[in-house]
């Protein structure tokens, strides 16, 4: 029986794979802290698919997570990885600016979403970003160009962000500067032991990079299809070839409908995919 590996599984599994991600929160999924690697014997996996996690690792750390990534398959067997489509979302911004200066002025909240879609989740600096406070507008007046862009799994994320929008707000939580339990000495003994004159700052900075760290929301890259393409080559792996939504080389792809659903519409549809054999 074939052994199929869903690394980065999110929402989107299937219970004949083997599902990893960090947290098992949901039956079928095994909870995997991915630094200590693919927990697959060598030569073990048929196929690793990550779809939305490269984007998520250090390019310093890529060349690794590949090596891992073919460690654990066998010869002959598939890698499949899915990442937001730089090329694709650079094209679209551009639209936008074309259809302003053509004074469309629907084009406006559209050229926002994509300024949004590229760099919001590499600069963010706390939870859901400017993305998602342009979800939470009491009418998003471009919802179906929005759609467009996040497909089935953005719909979810819309229907449940309307819910939060009647409710009462949260006071924000202290920050650690206001939570730490010492009077003025043991802050001055702090500033003296960090070599700090700016205690303040110093603690928003260490919450800033928990969040960029440790959030696994960051976006730590961004790629193309080219060069997605030479670094699955530079990784050992040949024959990198870029696929729709739901093609593929990988036996029976369209029966475990990780990219469609069942009635085969698209459930993320700014993801590039690329597919290459060990």
């Amino acid at each position: 029986m074939a052994l199929n590996v869903n690394v980065g599984c999110g929402s989107r599994f299937h219970p004949d794979w083997l599902n990893l991600d960090l947290h098992a929160h949901a039956p079928g999924v095994t909870a995997c802290d991915l630094t200590n690697g693919i927990p697959v014997g060598d030569g073990g996996a048929d196929v690793v698919y990550a779809a939305a996690v490269l984007e998520h690792i250090h390019p310093s750390d890529v060349s690794g997570f590949l090596a891992e990534c073919r460690r654990a398959l066998k010869k002959g067997g598939f890698i499949r990885l899915a990442v937001p489509d730089l090329e694709q979302q650079a094209r679209v911004y551009l639209e936008t600016l074309d259809r302003l200066q053509k004074r469309d002025i629907t084009a406006a909240a559209d050229r926002e979403w994509m300024v949004l879609e590229l760099l919001d989740q590499s600069v963010r600096e706390h939870s859901g970003g400017r993305m998602l406070q342009f979800l939470m507008q009491p009418e998003i007046s471009n919802r179906e160009f929005v759609l467009n862009r996040i497909g089935l799994e953005g719909a979810d994320l819309i229907d449940e962000v309307s819910k939060w929008k009647n409710l009462s707000p949260v006071p924000p939580k202290p920050g650690l500067f206001q939570m730490v339990p010492f009077g003025r000495l043991g802050r001055s003994i702090l500033k003296y032991l960090l070599r700090t004159k700016d205690l303040e700052n110093d603690f928003k900075a260490l919450e800033l990079g928990r969040f960029r760290l440790k959030s696994g929301e960051i976006h730590q890259w961004a790629y193309d299809q080219h060069s997605l393409r030479e670094i699955l080559i530079a990784s050992g792996f040949h024959e990198a070839k870029k696929y729709a939504h739901g093609e593929s080389r990988i036996p029976e792809w369209q029966k475990f409908h990780l990219e469609l659903n069942p009635e085969g519409l698209v459930e993320k549809p700014d993801l590039l995919v690329m597919e290459a054999i060990k």
